[in-house]
């Protein structure tokens, strides 16, 4: 029998490991870091965060003001990141990035989703996006300290 308390807890149960698992990830990848700033990588980390929370606005299409908040975010990141991008080009900076910095990038992208999401009656599958991004971004960081 389906007890709707209890799916709650689960979900939210999940939110907060989550939660717990991208604030390390984030923590852990920031340390040691000294390099310059470059638009082509801000531009691709701003693409890779708009995206996350572009999609993460699909599952929740019924909660007008949880998917227009990420819709808004989302779209000022991607023109960003394309400006970034364009600014990259003309230029002429070097192509290169940081797999840890796209990797942080889907880390942080994943919490600032879940903590949009953790207050509202959502289903399970509002936090696949996030839990993907955590999962995408985890593997990328572990590559990126690896070599």
């Amino acid at each position: 029998m389906y007890n709707g308390k209890n799916y709650k807890r689960g979900v939210m149960m999940t939110t907060l490991i989550n939660l717990f698992i991208a604030i390390l990830a984030i923590i852990f990848g920031f340390k040691r870091r000294e390099e310059k700033f470059s638009f082509f990588s801000a531009g691709i980390v701003f693409v890779i965060f708009a995206s996350v929370l572009l999609l993460s606005s699909i599952p929740v299409m019924n909660n007008f003001e949880t998917s227009s908040l990420l819709m808004w975010l989302g779209m000022i990141l991607l023109i960003l990141g394309i400006v970034f991008l364009v600014i990259s080009r003309i230029t002429k900076q070097s192509k290169q990035f940081n797999l840890q910095d796209i990797a942080i990038a889907f880390l942080t992208a994943a919490l600032c989703v879940l903590v949009l999401l953790h207050d509202q009656n959502n289903s399970l599958i509002a936090i696949v996006i996030p839990e993907f991004s955590l999962i995408i971004g985890l593997g990328l960081m572990i590559k990126s300290k690896l070599n």
